[in-house]
């Protein structure tokens, strides 16, 4: 699981800078609550392979490292 090294504040900025979908928006914040990819994709009505795909572009887009756990 990805874990992240920013704040709520930082991560608004970010966001206001790229275009991040909304979807994007609040995987990010679900992550920020260290929810699980089971639990997002549950909350999303998606697929747990949307939801890995998601974040990852939207950490691509934001540029920031990642620490695996």
């Amino acid at each position: 699981m990805q874990k992240f090294n920013f704040d709520k504040d930082e991560l608004k900025q970010l966001a206001e800078r790229v275009y991040l979908t909304d979807r994007q928006k609040r995987i990010i914040e679900y992550r920020m609550l260290d929810y699980s990819i089971i639990k997002m994709a549950d909350l999303e009505n998606c697929s747990q392979s949307t939801i890995s795909r998601d974040l990852d572009k939207a950490l691509y887009k934001m540029g920031r490292k990642i620490i695996k756990k």
